[in-house]
């Protein structure tokens, strides 16, 4: 399917959003219509192309190309960005419609920064919607395209401004996730942490791929003290470990299990805290034996990957300090 630039004035607005709709239109099971069935169809195709076909969108076209206005290009993002929300709101299929988006915004990485600045997410609760949200920006945040890539490597271009709108969301804010740290729900606490994660490794990847350009030079630093004010205070993410303590709940409950689990994803965000925010890990006045069981027995009949990553997390931490003057506080 092939959309000419004389129809993209037609298509924007109300007309593309309501295109994204009738693509998601679902029936009743006892109905047999070739005619609503063929529309959906169609206009199924015409999302399709507008979204995800280079060649044949318009639109694409336009945020691929160098010599379009940026009025322009913030323009079309916005229509694009809107249509993908119709999508990702009305869609049945939430792991096809979420695997397509994913494989447009690779296509078109520009879009990323737009669709970061309008994600929304449901009221902080444990309901489907809210945990179903967090899993998806997880999902976007770690698998999306390096859109820093598009400013040529330079650090020069990168602000921390754009840097932070890069990797974070706009809606995830520090209160946000403060918030949902200190929620007792395993699920949605569960999908905060890997939402916390991917913040990181997505920081992790661009402080790696870009360079900058002089030795010395404290623009990294910059970035990373701009996205850590963006995350919960390191008091409030340790609070997390007394409050689903792994080693207190019978070994064969579920709740064990359950503390286990989200034990596990908060040592993986505890090492990427100490590997990335170095400075402030080793500022802290904390006794870091806090996080072992008082008896080294339930330690040792503890789950074998929460075993690995305590050790791995005290490694990171214990990297964070003068090895020489390496002690433990207490508080």
């Amino acid at each position: 399917m092939i959309i000419s630039f004389t129809q993209v004035t037609f298509l924007q607005g109300d007309v593309i959003e309501n295109i994204s709709r009738n693509a998601c239109m679902n029936f009743d099971e006892e109905v047999d219509n070739e005619v609503l069935n063929s529309i959906k169809f169609q206009n199924r195709m015409l999302i399709v192309t507008i979204l995800s076909d280079i060649k044949s969108s318009p639109f694409l076209k336009t945020l691929h190309s160098s010599a379009s206005p940026e009025s322009v290009i913030s323009s079309q993002s916005h229509n694009l960005v809107r249509c993908i929300q119709i999508l990702l709101a009305l869609s049945s299929d939430q792991v096809q419609t979420r695997s397509f988006i994913l494989q447009c915004l690779n296509n078109t990485p520009s879009l990323l920064s737009s669709f970061f600045r309008a994600i929304t997410i449901p009221d902080i609760a444990p309901s489907f919607p809210c945990i179903s949200s967090y899993s998806f920006i997880s999902f976007l945040i770690e698998n999306g395209p390096r859109t820093w890539s598009l400013s040529g490597d330079s650090s020069k271009v990168l602000t921390s401004e754009k840097v932070v709108s890069q990797i974070v969301p706009r809606v995830m804010t520090k209160n946000i996730l403060t918030k949902t740290l200190q929620t007792s729900s395993h699920l949605l606490l569960l999908q905060c942490l890997k939402c916390i994660g991917s913040i990181m490794k997505r920081l992790q990847r661009l402080l790696n791929d870009v360079q900058v350009s002089e030795e010395g030079d404290n623009t990294k630093q910059k970035w990373t003290d701009a996205v850590h004010k963006r995350l919960p205070d390191f008091q409030v993410l340790l609070s997390v470990r007394s409050k689903f303590d792994p080693f207190r709940a019978n070994h064969k409950s579920p709740i064990h299990r359950a503390h286990t689990i989200v034990s596990v994803n908060f040592c993986d965000v505890l090492r990427l805290y100490a590997e990335i925010f170095t400075k402030s890990i080793s500022s802290l006045q904390f006794d870091w034996t806090k996080l072992l069981p008082e008896d080294y027995l339930e330690f040792c009949s503890a789950n074998r990957s929460l075993q690995t990553r305590i050790l791995s997390t005290f490694e990171s931490i214990y990297k964070c300090y003068d090895v020489s003057n390496f002690t433990y506080s207490t508080v």
